[in-house]
């Protein structure tokens, strides 16, 4: 200044620098894939330090909660949104400062592209294959429907269908406890009024359904 004090611009100096250093660059987590239990939590770090410029995007079924470079993110629903990202625009500003003997310039740039990152997401999953058998341990041909409840009494699958004595459930369901329970079947098998409880807790799990068979009266 005129009258020789000194401003401390450190601080501007330090920042500035900063998004110098990291123009162009996103966070450190993007391109990886999280995977995470339904309902439970997981916070990602960026190690880069510069996740705090980025602005997230809403994502269906998915609760994100972003505090300075760390971010949590919740699957709150089996059907959710595969990836989420945030972008940033960049601001055009400048700094000249004198050193003694130098004279450095900080510059930042505009870029018209925004700059972004995506986090791909994945629910953790059970396979569950159902087997319907009769009494005897033989495979129930004919087709038959089913429905699935969670623990609370919501319908998680409205319409399973087994066909010859199997079907297949994959990339859905999640570990946890279930209902099963039978709405229609055909003869010769008789349409069980009882619900079966089902605990998954593997990746990969089966189980067996028995029905019993009609009876038919034979008159000699």
């Amino acid at each position: 200044t005129m009258d020789g004090a000194y401003w401390d611009l450190s601080a501007e100096m330090a920042e500035i620098e900063q998004m110098a250093n990291s123009f162009g660059n996103t966070a450190s987590f993007s391109g990886q894939t999280l995977t995470l239990d339904l309902n439970e939590p997981c916070t990602v770090k960026d190690s880069r330090g510069i996740l705090s410029q980025f602005h997230v995007q809403s994502v269906k079924g998915v609760d994100v909660v972003q505090e300075g470079n760390e971010m949590t993110v919740t699957i709150v629903d089996r059907d959710y949104q595969k990836s989420l990202s945030g972008s940033k625009g960049i601001t055009t500003g400048g700094l000249v400062y004198v050193h003694p003997g130098k004279q450095t310039v900080y510059m930042v740039h505009r870029s018209e592209e925004p700059i972004s990152y995506q986090l791909k997401l994945k629910l953790n999953t059970v396979n569950l294959r159902l087997l319907k058998q009769d009494p005897y341990g033989n495979t129930a041909s004919k087709t038959h429907h089913f429905q699935l409840y969670d623990e609370n009494g919501n319908v998680v699958l409205d319409d399973i269908v087994i066909e010859n004595g199997v079907a297949d459930i994959n990339e859905y369901l999640t570990k946890g406890t279930y209902v099963l329970k039978e709405t229609s079947t055909m003869y010769p098998y008789v349409l069980s009024s009882d619900e079966q409880t089902i605990e998954l807790s593997e990746k990969n799990q089966e189980v067996i359904v028995v029905n019993e068979l009609a009876k038919i009266d034979l008159h000699l």
